[in-house]
């Protein structure tokens, strides 16, 4: 499997491939198998760690896929909190920040 490399880095390799865009986000090219490209995987930070997803999701099956009831957390996407109402429709994307917070009772 071959890694593709920034063409500016090798001149004589010629041109860098082109990106494509779906959904008006760029799909990274991570690897070349054959004349085959693969998808990287989707890489967010989540809490300050890198997290990697197959694919964009919402928060919602982001939620979901942690086993993290959404009645009782806050979630900040892309430096906005969200309402609950809108974790069905905000869509987490390549390169995204969200932070997850629980709510904590007590006295």
């Amino acid at each position: 499997m071959k890694v593709l490399q920034d063409s500016r880095s090798e001149p004589n390799r010629g041109p860098r491939p082109r990106r494509r865009i779906a959904a008006g986000r760029p799909i990274s090219y991570c690897a070349i198998s054959g004349d085959r490209a693969t998808l990287s995987a989707l890489v967010i930070t989540l809490n300050g760690d890198r997290f990697e997803l197959a694919g964009p999701v919402t928060v919602s099956s982001l939620l979901a896929r942690l086993d993290i009831d959404a009645r009782r957390v806050a979630v900040e996407h892309n430096l906005v909190v969200l309402k609950r109402a809108a974790f069905d429709t905000a869509v987490v994307h390549e390169g995204d920040q969200v932070e997850i917070v629980n709510f904590v009772g007590g006295g």
